[in-house]
């Protein structure tokens, strides 16, 4: 059984900028704790300097909101109570300290499936104290069946299209597999 460092795992924090370039917010420690600001479970991440916030996000309910690159690397994407959305990625120093971090964020989902969750969010400290960016979960996706294809259900299908990066391969893959109509 792995046990966490008392310091937490060492970990790297990227936001996607609008370029589609992964910005470095910061180094520091993660941890899979109890956040009274969401009350509930969350990820916390302290920076080396100074021992500052530089994220504190509740775990997602959606299983497929985050995703494991490789051994190291933890990405998902949060939406913005206001304004979209936030990609962020968490590299961490040792495929130890990852693995042992996504099981615990798998544990704590699978007891939301039995007990429930509520609405995920997330406060991000930037590289200034006041540079606090306050998103919220506005609830998961769920890949419905899209309607039939003509000409009056386009606004229909155009939202359902609209889904979150983490999505689009299962969505294009039913488009493929499933509904041929779409692809003539």
């Amino acid at each position: 059984m792995t046990t966490t460092p008392a310091q937490g795992w060492r970990v790297k924090l990227y936001q996607l900028n609008g370029d589609g370039q992964w910005d470095d917010r910061g180094t520091g420690s993660i941890s899979v704790t109890q956040l009274d600001v969401f009350g509930g479970p969350g990820v916390l991440v302290k920076s080396e300097e100074g021992g500052r916030d530089l994220l504190q996000s509740r775990i997602l309910e959606d299983r497929e909101a985050y995703s494991l690159q490789g051994e190291n690397i933890i990405t998902w994407e949060e939406r913005l109570s206001s304004a979209g959305s936030v990609d962020l990625a968490l590299s961490f120093q040792e495929n130890e300290g990852c693995l042992h971090i996504w099981n615990q964020i798998q544990e704590v989902q699978g007891n939301y499936a039995v007990g429930g969750g509520g609405e995920g969010n997330m406060f991000f400290a930037g590289r200034d104290d006041d540079d606090i960016i306050g998103p919220t979960y506005e609830g998961r996706y769920e890949l419905k069946d899209l309607p039939e294809c003509r000409l009056n259900n386009l606004e229909q299908i155009r939202d359902q299209l609209i889904c979150p990066p983490m999505h689009r391969e299962n969505l294009a893959g039913k488009l493929v597999h499933g509904n041929s109509s779409y692809l003539k």
